[in-house]
């Protein structure tokens, strides 16, 4: 596992963006995207489940 922040699709010279600052709790598995293929061809992604904990603002 390593955090969402780092993780990266193949950036070119021409069109790349940067990265979302998601918070350091928010973590991705190296089953879902390897690292080590991030900046060296490019990679389709599918299947993407994201699962996220929305709590409300007690006011």
């Amino acid at each position: 596992m390593y955090p969402l922040s780092k993780f990266g699709i193949f950036k070119d010279t021409k069109f790349h963006g940067k990265p979302i600052q998601y918070p350091a709790y928010m973590m991705t598995s190296d089953n879902f995207s390897s690292r080590k293929y991030a900046n060296t061809s490019h990679r389709r992604l599918k299947n993407v489940c994201v699962i996220m904990e929305w709590i409300p603002d007690v006011a």
